[in-house]
């Protein structure tokens, strides 16, 4: 990555200005400038950036009259989900936290519900949507374990089959 750091005036107003003018160009090296954040840490969103990863790629197949809604939502969905696991680990107050744990949980749910009906669309294979399904469940339990919560049992509960 190039940075200019001091450029002459008269380079911006003449561009045919002769190339002897001297322009100090500093070379950044990346990997000096790299500051770990505490969510790039955490298993749960390294999880789901390669639930959101494998996502693009299988949704890369989808028909192209689904690129404004199925493909879209359900990528849209995904990394939703890392962005509120980020945005909430910088939250200072648990509630706040757990609030955006709420929402990456509601977001990985969302995910899980476009899948099943892209399989039943034969929008992707069962091998994908078992892989898939598999990894968001993951994702799923960590986020309930992070919050403290219990997963909610439906079964067995009157009208849920």
């Amino acid at each position: 990555m190039r940075l200019i750091t001091r450029c002459p005036p008269a380079i911006f107003k003449n561009p045919r200005q002769p190339s002897s003018i001297r322009i100090n160009i500093f070379i950044l090296n990346h990997n000096l400038m790299q500051y770990t954040y505490a969510f790039e840490k955490m298993a749960v969103w390294q999880n789901a950036k390669n639930a959101v990863k494998s996502i693009y790629v299988k949704t890369k197949s989808f028909p192209k009259e689904e690129a404004f809604g199925m493909t879209s939502q359900i990528r849209r969905a995904g990394v939703s989900i890392c962005c509120n696991l980020a945005e909430g680990s910088a939250r200072i107050s648990p509630v706040d936290q757990n609030r955006f744990y709420e929402i990456a949980f509601g977001s990985a749910i969302e995910v899980i519900n476009l899948l099943i009906i892209s399989k039943e669309m034969e929008l992707i294979s069962d091998t994908d949507y078992v892989n898939l399904r598999s990894e968001l469940e993951k994702i799923t339990y960590q986020i309930n374990q992070m919050s403290g919560k219990k997963p909610n049992k439906t079964v067995g509960v009157k009208g849920i089959q």
